[in-house]
């Protein structure tokens, strides 16, 4: 297991990828949660990746992971899914040319009673996703939400929701699980036992912590 840091951290400091290693670089973290959130909207992904290969090399840094953009809801209408599916295969791309083998991905949520219909349009959603994945050799990894946070009745939120995902993409070996402590501390979900409910699944952590009622990233346990 590597403990890493999250590139965010450093986003308010530099405006670029490569500037934002040159960020982590100065302090004690040399392993990173890539942020790849850049490669949405307007921004031309493709001219960043040389420098972030050099940056890279140049400071010492390690990806052990990516997170993909999640700008919009898929489930909103068309548009919005086509701008954040075409986000997240960017992403994927980027990550697969950078050295990065497993990204973090949100699914969908919706303002409604209906969860298997959500989970099921979820299930069709990150199948486009695999076939992107497929082709570039990226593992992806469904983040667990909380819908308090968002205001919203339904989300990805429990292992469950999770894992009926999986199994209805036939336990693809692309697809795995990346728990976060502080959503499902928003939700007011033990924390072992559901982690235990993922085993074999789990290829990422996000380990932060907050008070029950936003999504504040705390250090845990401060």
């Amino acid at each position: 297991m590597k403990l890493s840091v999250s590139s965010c951290a450093f986003n308010g400091l530099y405006t670029t990828p490569a500037q934002n290693l040159e960020a982590c670089s100065k302090t004690k973290f040399k392993n990173l949660d890539f942020s790849l959130g850049f490669v949405g909207g307007k921004n031309d992904f493709e001219k960043d990746i040389d420098e972030i290969l050099l940056n890279k090399e140049k400071y010492g840094i390690s990806f052990t992971m990516g997170h993909t953009p999640y700008s919009y809801n898929p489930f909103l209408n068309d548009e919005s899914f086509n701008k954040q599916l075409n986000d997240v295969e960017k992403a994927i791309i980027v990550a697969s040319k950078i050295g990065i083998d497993r990204v973090t991905a949100h699914g969908g949520w919706a303002c409604s009673e209906d969860k298997t219909d959500l989970l099921n349009k979820n299930v069709e959603y990150f199948k486009r996703v695999l076939e992107c994945a497929e082709k570039n050799n990226v593992i992806v990894m469904i983040e667990n939400i909380s819908s308090n946070l968002r205001k919203c009745l339904l989300d990805v939120e429990t292992p469950e929701d999770i894992l009926y995902i999986i199994d209805k993409l036939n336990n693809h070996p692309l697809l795995k699980v990346c728990w976060d402590t502080g959503h499902a501390n928003t939700m007011g979900l033990e924390q072992y036992n559901n982690i235990l409910k993922l085993k074999g699944l789990l290829y990422g952590v996000h380990l932060q912590d907050n008070y029950g009622y936003n999504d504040d990233h705390m250090v845990p346990l401060l």
